[in-house]
Formats: C-alpha cells, sequence, structure tokens
C-alpha cells in the first residue's frame, strides 16, 4: 500500500554535531547525533522530545466484528490486514481458512477463499502477516500448510498458486511488498532431513512464481525455532531479526534484543543507525515455568483430548527459553518519515486470562509505541487504546486486530491525531 513518506518540516534543519539540540516548542533533545565513515549515528536518551500536550495520539474511528449476531462479522483467527488504495479492507482468517473483504466503511462485501488445498483454497498452516496486495491487484497468500503461495484477484477468483522449494530457497518466514508491488520475503534454511541449514536469513525480492530475483540483505537466523536431530525445538525469546520496507524502497532492520535500527538505502548500504537507551529484562523460571503451562494447555485444548504423557513431557523438554526478553517487537516505516518500534512486555504481565488463551505474537506485544522523527530522535511513547496489534499502516491511518476481554478478534482502523505545529 502507498506510505506517507513526507518530512517533518519542523526538523528539517539538524546540524550533526553531539550535544543537545532545541526544537520548535522549546523542549531539548539530549541526544547525539554523528557521522561514522558516511553513517549517520543518532543516539537516544530515555526521555524524548514530547512534552505531555505535545505527544501524538492514535483514536479509533472503525471497528469490525462482533461476538454474536451475523457470521461475516465474526472472526477466528485474524493472521494479516491489507488495504487498497480506494480503502478496501482485506482481513485474512487463519482460522477460517478465507478471506473476508469489507469496504472502507466497514460493510461486508464478500468472502475469498475456502478450506482445501485446491484452486483458491487455503490450509490452516496460512502465516501470520502472510498477506500481501501485489501488483496488477492481486491477493497473496502465504499458506505454508500446502507448501505454496495462493494468488486471488480481488474479486475473489482464484488465479493459481506456486510451490515453496522449502529444501532448495528454505522457509518464507514472513513476506511484504514495496511500493512498487513486487513480493519481499524473509527466508531461512532449517537443517531438514537431507539438506543443512544456513547461519544467515535472506531478504529478498521474488519473481510473480516465486523465484527469488535478488537478495536486498543478508543477516543471522534467529534460533527461536529449530529442528535438532529432526526434532522441533523452540528457544523463546531468541534474538530474531526484525525488519520493514521503507517508502524509498530501502530497508528498516533490526535485532529484537538490541534496541539498534539501521536504515538501508536499496542497495542494502546503512545509511543511518538509531539507538536509544534501554534496560534488559530478565525471564526468570517462574515466568519461563508459566509459559510451557500456557502452550501445553493450549496444545491440548487445540487436539481437543488428552495428550499422552509423553508427548507432553517432549513439549515441556523442547521449550527453552533465552536470559533476556525481547526489547522490540516490531519496527515499521510510519507518517512523515517517522519510525515506530513496538516494545515487549513479560509474562508477569499478562493476566490470567491471557495466559489461558496465550497468543505470543498478541500477548507480549506491548501497547506502546516508541516514536523516532525523520532525524532519527526520539519523539516519545504512543500507547495503544485497547489490547491492539497493529499489521498496516498508511499514512495517518493504523489498522490492526483488538482482542477483548473474551478474546473475541475485531478490526479496528485508527486515525493519528497531532497537536497543530
Amino acid at each position: 500500500m502507498t506510505k506517507d513518506s513526507r518530512i517533518l518540516a519542523c526538523f528539517a534543519t539538524l546540524a550533526l554535531t553531539a550535544g543537545a539540540c532545541s526544537t520548535a516548542d522549546g523542549a531539548n533533545w539530549a541526544g547525539t547525533i554523528r557521522d561514522s565513515a558516511g553513517i549517520q549515528i543518532v543516539e537516544n536518551p530515555a526521555t524524548g522530545l514530547w512534552s505531555g500536550d505535545r505527544a501524538w495520539r492514535l483514536v479509533e474511528d472503525l471497528r469490525i466484528g462482533t461476538a454474536e449476531g451475523e457470521p461475516e462479522y465474526q472472526f477466528g483467527a485474524l493472521a494479516a490486514i491489507e488495504v487498497a488504495d480506494d480503502g478496501t479492507i482485506y482481513v485474512l482468517d487463519q482460522q477460517g481458512q478465507h478471506i473476508k473483504v469489507f469496504d472502507s466503511q466497514g460493510q461486508y462485501l464478500r468472502t475469498i477463499g475456502r478450506p482445501g488445498s485446491g484452486l483458491g483454497e487455503l490450509s490452516p498452516g496460512v502465516v501470520a502477516g502472510g498477506l500481501v496486495l501485489t501488483r496488477g491487484d492481486t491477493l497473496l497468500v502465504l499458506d505454508q500448510g500446502n507448501a505454496r503461495y495462493v494468488k486471488f484477484l480481488t474479486d475473489g477468483t482464484g488465479v493459481g498458486s506456486f510451490r515453496i522449494d522449502f529444501a532448495r530457497t528454505g522457509f518464507p518466514f514472513r513476506i511484504d511488498s514495496d511500493a512498487d508491488g513486487n513480493l519481499i520475503a524473509q527466508m531461512r534454511r532449517f537443517a531438514l532431513p537431507g539438506t543443512t541449514a544456513d547461519s544467515m536469513d535472506r531478504v529478498v525480492r521474488l519473481s510473480g512464481e516465486g523465484e527469488p530475483l535478488d537478495t536486498l540483505m543478508s543477516v543471522p537466523s534467529g534460533q527461536t525455532f529449530q529442528f535438532v536431530n529432526g526434532q522441533p525445538q523452540w528457544q523463546f525469546f531468541s534474538p530474531e531479526p526484525l525488519w520493514a520496507v521503507l517508502p524509498t524502497g530501502g530497508l528498516l532492520y533490526g535485532v529484537n534484543s538490541n534496541y539498534r535500527i539501521e536504515l538501508r538505502d536499496t542497495t542494502g548500504q546503512v545509511t543511518q543507525i538509531i539507538t536509544k537507551h534501554f534496560t534488559a529484562q530478565p525471564v526468570t523460571e517462574d515466568h519461563a515455568n508459566r509459559m510451557r503451562d500456557a502452550v501445553i494447555e493450549i496444545a491440548v485444548r487445540q487436539a481437543g483430548r488428552p495428550l499422552p504423557p509423553q508427548a507432553l513431557q517432549m513439549m515441556r523438554a523442547n521449550m527453552n527459553f533465552a536470559a533476556n526478553y525481547p526489547v522490540m517487537g516490531f519496527v515499521t516505516p510510519g507518517p512523515d518519515g517517522s519510525t515506530w518500534v513496538q516494545l515487549v512486555r513479560s509474562v508477569a504481565d499478562l493476566n490470567e486470562g491471557e495466559l489461558e488463551n496465550f497468543n505470543i505474537q498478541m500477548d507480549l506485544a506491548a501497547p506502546r509505541w516508541d516514536v523516532f522523527d525523520s532525524q532519527g530522535r526520539y519523539l516519545g511513547r504512543v500507547e495503544m487504546p485497547g489490547r491492539i496489534q497493529v499489521l498496516a499502516i498508511d499514512g495517518d491511518v493504523f489498522y490492526g486486530v483488538m482482542r477483548d476481554e473474551l478474546d473475541v478478534q475485531y478490526v479496528v482502523r485508527l486515525r493519528l491525531a497531532r497537536p497543530a505545529a
């Protein structure tokens, strides 16, 4: 989708010198900006530029969904949202194995796809974030359960699919698209039987048939999930790469365990590094045990029957934990050339209801986002108006999934409210 890439006029002039800077509203910024071998390094303090009345806010202006009522407005497990230029909203439901389409006012239009493995069909293995709107108004779904990408026209017509060659190209962990509608994917190669693992993930541009065209970036692979002696093993909270496509075609990149964000140009060269003070939060043994219990309880509930003690024991043994929680949960470009960083909360911050319906993507993602201006300076923090995971941004408009106290899911649209300059 189109992303607003305008520059904040009030920050257009900034000396590349160490020390405090003064802004139009009189606040002092206590960070530094310096040049290192042609790379701009922005070192931010814990306190941002915003004073209390200068902070940006997100205000809900649309909510789609219902706990009871018309099935067209009920959701199972929302995995991704895409928005067309005319405001049409496409919502990928992992549990429903389909895409529901709504107009810009939230009125239901149609359902695209159905469960299965044939033409225009999806498995329960569609990936979180695995929906993009590519060239020619084509919707593309990453369906790992069927080991393929599935293509639809926006009118709902299934127009084919193409296979994922896991052994040759690796697993697509996450997909996105750039401003020209090209498909971008993060590929990881696991040590499957007959193959060797790769220590690097590749962020690549793909053809319309899933063939890698060029590599935009190679980064160290995360270790959250891997195969050890043919068995799946989890190392929760391990360092994982985070990335997003910039409106210019470059990339944002960071590792979730460290508050350091790189801005890269279209050639992959680092042009700016943004850092911010942080304090690592340790994962206690109590937190680890509560996580193990929650994951096992969910597995039993999904199976619909008691699991053998041996299986439960193996599940528990294959769940390990890093020493500290991640610092960042998500990075994304925002309006006016800003950079948004979602923070992470600990198991101690979860209530019992959240643990009973634990979702590692939603529940450890904090409702707090740090915002940096177009120069990389820390502005301050934006608090989500509810338990919301942002999945798409279009200028000053944010789209996400909200879950209420009963874990019912809704699609929400939020608008950015900014005080007048």
